[in-house]
């Protein structure tokens, strides 16, 4: 079945449901790879608008840019704050309830399927929730991004992209989870190090500039990044520009 038509069925909140699907993106589906996006959108949501769903054949993978919201699958509450991704099954339905604020939640909500994506969320809430604190992870909000540029676009064979897109969004989320729980958090020499490319991601850093200001060895930098954080301090500094 199409699956505006599925969400259209699974909303049970008029109010809700126009204020959703005004600003959903249903890209044309192709379910022979292995993994498939079925709607996609970018929204900002206030007070008293919300999400409430019933059950959808399919997961969600949501990324919170400002704002907050709560997010309640069955019995358990989330809360979905600042760079804060979440991803859960669909299957048995979902609420996200706004608090009263003047504030904007700001989002990107994405609904995908595939026949190995229970297995891979499985391996993500093994050890953890279902959600993530994606701060120093930008290549997880990178690729939200890129996911809906390439929908809003409408280019013919964007479906192609679409499932290496999903797999890299799965991929960063499970890796992210598995060196968290690993490791731990990250340190703070690297925490400040992350907050110093944001305050000055318009300036040109290069590995020298930010070996010269943290008084630390271009190897030692390098080799610390890549441990914690899963990518080189190159990589990373190509994200955030």
């Amino acid at each position: 079945m199409d699956f505006h038509i599925l969400l259209e069925e699974a909303s049970n909140h008029l109010r809700y449901q126009k204020q959703l699907l005004d600003h959903m993106i249903f890209p044309e589906p192709c379910a022979k790879y292995a993994f498939t996006l079925h709607a996609i959108t970018k929204s900002r949501f206030r007070y008293p608008y919300g999400i409430s769903l019933n059950s959808l054949p399919c997961h969600a993978f949501l990324y919170t840019f400002s704002g907050c919201a709560k997010l309640c699958t069955g019995q358990h509450e989330h809360a979905l704050t600042k760079d804060t991704t979440a991803w859960f099954d669909c299957s048995h339905g979902f609420t996200i309830e706004l608090p009263k604020s003047n504030e904007d939640w700001d989002f990107i909500l994405i609904f995908a399927s595939g026949e190995s994506l229970p297995d891979y969320y499985g391996d993500f809430t093994e050890n953890g929730d279902i959600t993530i604190f994606s701060q120093h992870s930008p290549a997880i909000a990178a690729t939200f991004r890129q996911i809906y540029s390439n929908a809003i676009s409408g280019q013919d064979g964007n479906f192609l992209i679409f499932p290496k897109l999903l797999c890299d969004l799965i991929t960063y989320l499970t890796l992210d989870r598995s060196i968290r729980n690993r490791y731990g958090e990250e340190p703070e020499h690297i925490i400040q190090i992350i907050n110093y490319i944001r305050e000055h991601y318009t300036e040109k850093i290069t590995l020298d500039s930010l070996s010269s200001h943290f008084a630390l060895s271009k190897y030692s930098l390098s080799r610390s990044f890549t441990y914690y954080m899963n990518q080189s301090l190159i990589d990373y500094l190509v994200s955030a520009d």
